[in-house]
């Protein structure tokens, strides 16, 4: 049987660590593995280049009127004799297969939630990271979608970039440097930070995450208020791994109220790594069984703030405290423990 594999890389909700377990799926399941990007030509080039079998692409990732879905159901019109298992990555893909009416088993993995965004009356499984986010979808879907229990796991990296080059690049030389994981953080959540740590007289430099939704609001603000040379600007061609190991730590902001879920899997990701982590209770990481309180340690952003202002007095510890969490972390999300944990939260009709 093959698997057809639907995923918007331009969507604020797929991150890099989406991307890994799609490959993960494709080079550990058995079966074909085809893949359509919802997106431009450079990202079908770009997905090629993976070594992955993209068989095309669909221009667009926005399903005003249901346009993208009607493309979607075209294409699997047009390859009707295949017996595709249908698999979407990220929640934009998820909202698209929801509106396509077909027998076809559709599976999707989610991890970041668009709030203004919905799914619609359609049969389909849904794999979450965690808790909390299952939670969000039960709270806004119908009961035709098929939630399953969280399941996690992340793709290794083979190859990071030097310490010393990364940070070069960033303009950072001696000064601690924390990178913010999250791409709809508070903007008023990282200026405060930055106020209270300048009151305490602590010199830091912020690099801002990968594809940052507020960093017009944001800069425009710091400009205003003379801090911007305090923020560094995520740089074009990097990848978040290689900020994360030039970063001597990372801080995960609180996101505004109206935002209604966290992407889990970056904060993981750098778990995952070993760098010390600053996680407040209020992320949805925080619901992971077993490890989840372990990354999500810190009561609020006060907290965070003493941590941060602490952090040259107590490094060698904080640092053996993030490489024993790594320890535990690479045990939960390892790629054999997804694969395995994948194929059982499956309906016997997608197996292989």
């Amino acid at each position: 049987m093959t698997a057809l594999h639907f995923i918007a890389p331009s969507s604020p909700s797929t991150s890099s660590e989406l991307i890994g377990l799609l490959r993960l799926v494709c080079q550990h399941i058995g079966g074909g593995h085809e893949i359509v990007v919802l997106g431009s030509e450079e990202e079908t080039k770009q997905f090629r280049s993976y070594g992955l079998n993209v068989i095309g692409n669909i221009s667009g990732v926005e399903n005003q009127s249901r346009t993208l879905a009607s493309r979607i159901g075209a294409l699997l019109d047009s390859n009707a004799k295949h017996q595709h298992v249908l698999y979407g990555w990220g929640y934009r893909t998820a909202a698209a297969l929801s509106c396509v009416d077909t027998t076809k088993t559709k599976i999707c993995y989610v991890d970041d939630i668009e709030h203004d965004i919905e799914l619609v009356s359609n049969k389909m499984t849904i794999m979450t990271p965690s808790v909390a986010t299952a939670s969000l979808l039960r709270a806004r879907t119908i009961a035709s979608i098929d939630i399953c229990e969280p399941l996690i796991g992340l793709r290794p990296f083979s190859l990071i970039l030097d310490r010393t080059l990364s940070r070069n690049q960033l303009g950072v030389s001696h000064e601690l440097l924390v990178s913010c994981i999250g791409k709809y953080a508070s903007p008023q959540g990282i200026i405060e930070m930055l106020m209270r740590l300048e009151c305490a007289g602590k010199t830091v430099k912020l690099v801002l995450p990968e594809q940052y939704q507020f960093q017009s609001e944001l800069m425009g603000q710091l400009s205003q208020m003379a801090m911007h040379n305090e923020v560094v600007l995520f740089p074009p061609h990097f990848r978040q791994v290689d900020v994360l190991h030039a970063a001597d730590a990372v801080w995960v902001p609180e996101t505004p109220e109206y935002v209604e879920s966290h992407g889990v899997l970056d904060v993981l990701r750098v778990a995952w790594e070993g760098i010390p982590l600053a996680v407040t209770t209020n992320h949805a990481v925080h619901s992971i069984p077993t490890i989840g309180k372990r990354v999500a340690w810190a009561s609020d952003e006060i907290d965070v703030t003493a941590w941060i202002n602490a952090f040259d007095q107590q490094r060698d510890e904080v640092i053996q405290s993030a490489l024993e969490l790594a320890h535990r972390i690479r045990a939960v999300t390892s790629p054999t423990r997804f694969v395995d944990g994948f194929l059982m939260r499956l309906p016997s009709s997608a197996r292989f």
